[in-house]
């Protein structure tokens, strides 16, 4: 009799996964993470390892700012109950906020990028600061996405041109950190100066989403102050802009990075920053729920901290799918091995700038690119193995479009003409030289293959998965 294993489909293995990873969301949620790291004891606030004495009946004031800021004041909101006296949260367009809130709600940074909007609510954060005596407490909620809605470019420089700037640096494959490093030098409020404001004490709860947690360069470390360890060299917001702009650099930013560069405010220890959620414990949640759903998919963890080019890394988990297909040995009842990859790669776009069809994000250009060696490997026949990938980020934000990202597998090839191959293929290659996959996912496979749940209200960086059956 066939084993159970050779009949499940990649299809199926997908709907496990799509089901584990929703449910390792809620288990990690926001609301659930910052919930569980307040305790209110009368009136004694405990946060890890610290404990604050409440001098009046409403002493705490709530500033968020990020892609989970309305769903951790949620969970600010139950713990603390009436002890928050008020607060400011910069969301983002088209977040659900709740009806009844001390919390003053202002939208903006649509698509994650610094507008008007989010540059006006960030002057109202720093007027409401500055009002608050030194008896009062500070709980800063902050995750990703932050950098854009916490947002106040420095004296000389305009939104537009700041925009532009981050812009080019990640047309040219600028990492997160290396981007933040730059919006720290150009920002009033980023790389701890945020706490200048604070005179009594502060408490920031952290989602982590950036590889290896460093706290501050998450929404660019408004609340922590950064310096280098001695005997350590950090590279520079100018060395940064220099190599990745060369020439096309412009003599005034430079100046601006410069002299930014150089503001580096004093020690902040009235400031507790804490991480109570990451792309690891995420990733860790999400293997403990896939084992859950379905015992017959082996889940592993390869790396929480993986970066690269989006395109280049489709060629290597392609490879290493085949890889491990071809040294296994014959099973007659194979399993599906996923190997988890989790962190955030990047889209690099040609000299002359983005073409001006692009739309889509890295995930699904991933998937895209994947989809690019199913095809090459089925009509050169030379490999007729079961692999898939899936591309998903856990903001259900995949660049400035609906999807969170795509998945692919040998199935979307199998059954395929010579001619309609050769058809798909050229389609592929157009798409991925114009960096335009949203448009491909959305028509392919009437739009089965693209991934879209929309907006989850948290940001714990991307999630790739390798597929393979043996």
């Amino acid at each position: 009799m066939a084993s159970v294993f050779t009949k499940k489909s990649f299809s199926a293995v997908y709907a496990s996964f799509e089901k584990a990873f929703t449910h390792a969301l809620q288990k990690l949620s926001p609301e659930r993470s910052v919930q569980a790291a307040l305790q209110l004891n009368g009136r004694t606030l405990h946060v890890r390892n610290q404990a604050y004495a409440l001098k009046h009946a409403a002493p705490i004031h709530v500033i968020a700012f990020g892609k989970a800021a309305a769903s951790m004041i949620v969970g600010a909101e139950a713990a603390l109950g009436d002890a928050i006296a008020g607060g400011i949260a910069s969301v983002p367009i088209g977040t659900v906020t709740p009806k009844a809130s001390k919390i003053q709600y202002y939208p903006g940074a649509e698509n994650n990028i610094p507008d008007a909007a989010a540059v006006s609510t960030t002057a109202r954060i720093e007027e409401y600061l500055k009002a608050l005596s030194a008896d009062e407490i500070v709980l800063f909620l902050v995750s990703g996405g932050g950098s854009a809605l916490l947002s106040a470019p420095i004296d000389g420089l305009s939104l537009e041109e700041k925009q532009d700037l981050i812009k080019a640096l990640s047309s040219n494959g600028a990492t997160i950190q290396e981007l933040n490093i730059v919006r720290i030098a150009l920002s009033r409020v980023k790389g701890g100066k945020l706490t200048r404001l604070v005179k009594g004490k502060g408490i920031a709860l952290i989602i982590s989403d950036i590889i290896d947690d460093p706290i501050e360069l998450v929404a660019s470390g408004p609340t922590v102050v950064s310096h280098v360890p001695e005997g350590k060299t950090l590279e520079t917001a100018v060395e940064i802009a220099e190599r990745r702009l060369g020439d096309k650099l412009d003599s005034k930013i430079r100046k601006l990075l410069e002299r930014g560069q150089k503001d580096v405010p004093a020690s902040a220890p009235q400031i507790q920053n804490e991480i109570v959620a990451s792309n690891g414990l995420f990733v860790t949640a999400l293997v403990e729920q896939l084992r859950s759903i379905d015992p017959s998919i082996l889940a592993t963890v390869r790396t929480t901290n993986y970066t690269g080019d989006a395109t280049a890394t489709a060629t290597i988990f392609f490879k290493h799918a085949v890889d491990e297909i071809r040294a296994a040995a014959h099973n007659d009842t194979p399993q599906w091995h996923l190997e988890i990859f989790a962190g955030e790669t990047t889209v690099i776009f040609p000299e002359s700038g983005a073409p001006k069809e692009a739309k889509g994000g890295r995930n699904q250009e991933m998937a895209l690119a994947f989809l690019y060696h199913l095809i090459v490997a089925k009509q050169n026949e030379h490999f007729n193995g079961n692999v898939g990938l899936i591309a998903v980020g856990t903001d259900g934000q995949d660049g400035p479009t609906d999807a969170a990202g795509a998945f692919v597998s040998s199935v979307n090839v199998e059954g395929r003409e010579t001619a309609e191959l050769a058809t798909l293929i050229k389609t592929v290659e157009d798409k991925l030289l114009t960096k335009d996959s949203y448009a491909f996912w959305n028509a392919f496979h009437g739009g089965q293959n693209h991934i879209r749940f929309g907006k989850t209200g948290h940001n714990l960086m991307d999630v790739y998965v390798i597929a393979y059956l043996i």
